[in-house]
């Protein structure tokens, strides 16, 4: 599990620092590795602490949230890693960066079972390129972030079941917008 906020959340840090939650900051909680007999989840939500959220902190989780929902869009046996990360957009596209690396884990997925971090992995970086079959069965976590750079960040995402018709969510909690704890 790792929690981000404020200027530490985008562009994506994971470190820890002694910096406290602000009042009216996002606050983004990755719910990665917890284990249920032994199978991993992984989910991703932002929260805004004892405050609302700006328009401009909802503009940005709108925009992460339609790249999430447009890759689970895709998400259906048959179809192929590169399906899913070209509905993503790319990482100079999306931020300006030259090389799409920098930006590697801000739009992705990878399966889930018993590793945190299973095959497909999902990224422009890779499946454009080499792209992997979604077959029944497999579960995916698709995440994607955004953010004002060193002000705020967030980050959505689910867990999904491939099933023979599409895909079925796994991950059931919380709105589609930023959830709001005073």
């Amino acid at each position: 599990m790792t929690v981000s906020s404020g200027p530490n959340a985008w562009p994506d840090r994971r470190g820890f620092s002694d910096r406290r939650i602000r009042p009216g900051e996002l606050v983004i909680i990755d719910l990665g590795g917890l284990t249920w007999n032994g199978y991993k989840s992984c989910v991703s939500r932002t929260y805004c602490v004892g405050g609302q959220p700006t328009a401009e902190m909802r503009r940005c989780h709108d925009i992460a949230h339609n790249w999430l929902r447009d890759a689970i869009g895709a998400v259906r046996p048959g179809a192929t890693t590169r399906d899913i990360a070209a509905k993503w957009p790319s990482a100079k596209d999306a931020w300006g960066y030259e090389e799409e690396d920098q930006a590697a884990a801000s739009l992705w997925g990878h399966g889930l079972g018993l590793a945190r971090y299973d095959r497909p992995v999902i990224s422009r970086i890779w499946s454009l390129d080499y792209p992997e079959e979604i077959r029944p069965g497999m579960v995916l976590a698709l995440q994607t972030q955004h953010g004002k750079a060193n002000e705020f960040g967030v980050r959505v995402e689910e867990m999904l079941l491939v099933s023979d018709g599409g895909n079925e969510p796994l991950s059931t909690f919380g709105p589609d917008g930023i959830v709001v704890v005073d």
